[in-house]
């Protein structure tokens, strides 16, 4: 189950001798680029699916899929996947009709197994339908967004294993803490650097909302009052904000000075001025709280938003590591969104067409040419976005293309150069096993591992990073 440019394809399917030569010289054209570019990396961040012996270390599903995955018949249509900080365990999120939480450790000797290669270690209750999951920095704690529910649990370093330690919901009936009328429909989650703030994108509340954390304990408590901003603003009980109808994703900066929603309903990034001490959000002021497409809050209505290209849709988000750029991924617009951000005063600044984004055919959706063409593609309804901790290299997911694609980045103008994606049925990439709905992403410390969710093959999937 290799699965790259300059590896062996898949048993799966093979592709004619002319098509692996067009992909290679693409790959080497935009690895040449994204070198100079970057001033030398060491090895190409390029993705290949994991074999091993028995060629299932490259996914685990519902069913192994036909014998080429692992086996967990916990796994219904997962959506989020995160990755401890000490690289140990992977925790993985489904919406289906599980309730569970699933755990697997990283097997890192790579004896039996390939390294990077999941071991089942433990399923845990987080709600109905959970959505997201994301480790705390120290590693003590994950949290988890559900259906109109937040979960908090302290996680064992050596073992993964999780323990509740309580919720806050939206109704009683959920939880035993205090009721949090805004948690409608929670979906992004983001935690600060210094771990004492928890951010959440609330779909239902077309909103985000901030709550403390206790460090000692893990325990969330919601930021009051108006510890939050929504469309509706003081009929929801928050500060009025705009850009934030079906808010999806949260970025929060390495310095802890800003935080970034994107919203789909609105087709729109937003941006808010953090208070490092007490947590709370101040949307900045008039066009620079948030780039939308065409300027709009959404479709219609008025232009509140600094205009903005391939952000219909928007739905994941990253800031680098650097705090120098955000990428936003637009599933309507089958593009990247590339910003440079302001580190002292958090305003974001798209670059001219077509350098500010990168899209599957150049379109901006069904619209004209406004974006770079993707030199590859996979980019068909692109879902969630991840940033190497070097900086080099970004990764994202595609439902319709069933992909997961990598691309070089030039630090200094944040310009993209794709190196290829990895699909079981988009035939313009590298062959994949088990990828179909790809949805969540996510890369481990040190760079050696990504990890990705396939909702329609009940599978999580597991790639090496060359």
């Amino acid at each position: 189950m290799t699965l790259s440019f300059c590896a062996k394809l898949s048993r799966s399917r093979l592709r004619t001798a002319a098509g692996r030569m067009t992909i290679a010289w693409l790959a080497a054209l935009g690895l040449t680029l994204g070198l100079a570019s970057s001033g030398g990396a060491v090895g190409t961040g390029v993705l290949e699916q994991l074999s091993g012996i028995n060629g299932t270390d490259g996914c685990v599903s519902k069913d192994g899929t036909a014998g080429q995955c692992g086996v967990q018949p916990a796994l219904t249509a997962p959506q989020s996947v995160a990755v401890s900080p000490d690289g140990k365990h992977v925790y993985v999120a489904g919406s289906g009709s599980s309730s569970n939480l699933l755990i697997f450790t990283r097997n890192k000797a790579g004896h039996n197994l390939s390294k990077g290669a999941l071991i089942t270690a433990g399923t845990i209750d987080a709600g109905s339908g959970p959505r997201t999951a994301i480790v705390s920095p120290d590693g003590k704690h994950v949290y988890v967004t559900s259906n109109n529910g937040l979960f908090f649990f302290s996680r064992n370093s050596r073992t993964g294993a999780l323990t509740s330690i309580g919720c806050v919901s939206k109704t009683q009936n959920t939880c035993t803490t205090p009721i949090v009328l805004q948690l409608n429909g929670p979906e992004g989650l983001a935690i600060t650097k210094d771990g004492k703030h928890v951010y959440v994108a609330a779909r239902g509340l077309q909103g985000v909302l901030a709550f403390s954390r206790d460090k000692i304990s893990g325990v969330l408590a919601p930021i009051a009052p108006a510890g939050c901003t929504s469309e509706g603003g003081a009929a929801d009980g928050c500060n009025a904000g705009v850009g934030l109808k079906g808010a999806t994703d949260v970025s929060v900066s390495p310095d802890g000075a800003h935080v970034y929603v994107t919203a789909d309903g609105s087709d729109a990034v937003t941006i808010f001025k953090r208070n490092k001490a007490n947590g709370m959000l101040t949307q900045l002021a008039g066009v620079d709280g948030c780039w939308s497409q065409n300027g709009k809050d959404g479709a219609i209505g008025a232009v509140v938003c600094n205009d903005g290209r391939g952000l219909n849709g928007a739905n994941g988000i990253v800031t680098t590591v650097d705090g120098k750029f955000v990428y936003v991924t637009s599933s309507t617009s089958n593009a990247i969104a590339i910003f440079a951000r302001d580190k002292k005063t958090g305003k974001l600044t798209q670059p001219d067409s077509p350098a500010g984004c990168v899209s599957q055919d150049g379109k901006d959706g069904n619209t004209a040419s406004v974006c770079t063409a993707a030199d590859v593609g996979g980019l068909d309804q692109v879902q969630k976005v991840t940033v190497s901790q070097d900086g080099l290299t970004l990764y994202t997911t595609a439902s319709q293309s069933d992909a997961v694609s990598s691309f070089t980045r030039d630090t200094t103008t944040g310009a993209l150069t794709q190196l290829g994606c990895v699909s079981s049925t988009d035939t313009a990439c590298d062959t994949g096993v088990a990828t179909r709905g790809a949805q969540g992403i996510a890369i481990t410390k040190d760079g050696k591992n990504v990890y990705t969710t396939a909702p329609q093959d009940n599978a999580v999937d597991a790639f090496a990073r060359k």
